[in-house]
C-alpha cells in the first residue's frame, strides 16, 4: 500500500508479480483501493483494477470502495467503477 500511496507504480508491480496481496486491508479494513478513492487517485485504483483487485471488497463497516467514492462525491471514480462491475 505504501508503494501505491507514494505513486511508486513500478514498485507495486514487482511486489504483485512476487506475490503480494493486492486485497490485502488496514486494521480498519481498508484496501488499496479504498485507500485509493480516499485521495481521489484514479490512476491507481485504475492500475488497482485491472491488477484485478476485487472491486466489491468491504471495510470492517460494511462499505465498498464505490459506496467511498458515491459518498465523497467523486463522479469519474464512480463512474468506473459501475463500467467494471461494483454493486
Amino acid at each position: 500500500m505504501f508503494a501505491l500511496h507514494n505513486k511508486c507504480l513500478e514498485i507495486a508491480e514487482l511486489l504483485l508479480s512476487s506475490g503480494a496481496d493486492i486485497n490485502a486491508v488496514q486494521e480498519n479494513g481498508y484496501s488499496a483501493l479504498h485507500l485509493a478513492v480516499g485521495v481521489n487517485d484514479l490512476d491507481t485504483i485504475k492500475f488497482l483494477v485491472y491488477h484485478h483487485a476485487n472491486i466489491n471488497l468491504r471495510d470492517y463497516d460494511g462499505l465498498t470502495a464505490y459506496f467511498h467514492a458515491c459518498d465523497l462525491g467523486y463522479n469519474d471514480i464512480k463512474l468506473f467503477f459501475e463500467q467494471n462491475g461494483a454493486m
